[in-house]
């Protein structure tokens, strides 16, 4: 009676040993999933990022190129109006000077 309860509690003690080896390995399987699909989220959202980041760019660019574009027109324009203003200012000038040498 005593050895068949002894093999009994024997028999559980391995039982639970072999549950347990069995639980451990389980969560470590679980563990590694778990790390493998974090690393998974976590490399997309760093590539999400990085595309994210070259469109922004991209938009960024044509943005500052019509602005350039824009500003350089402007430019031009009032360049070219301070150019007839400066060409009439002198034309205007040359007639003073020559009026007044005439009329002496």
């Amino acid at each position: 009676m005593v050895s068949e309860i002894l093999n009994d509690v024997m028999a559980a003690e391995k039982q639970a040993a072999e549950k347990v080896d069995s639980a451990n390995q389980k969560a470590a399987r679980i563990i590694a999933d778990a790390d493998l699909k974090a690393k998974e989220i976590i490399d997309k959202a760093k590539e999400d990022g990085k595309k994210e980041a070259e469109s922004l760019i991209r938009k960024n660019s044509v943005i500052i190129k019509e602005i350039l574009y824009d500003s350089n027109k402007k430019a031009d324009i009032a360049s070219s109006d301070i150019r007839e203003k400066a060409f009439a200012k002198k034309e205007a000038a040359i007639d003073m000077v020559i009026k007044k040498i005439i009329s002496g």
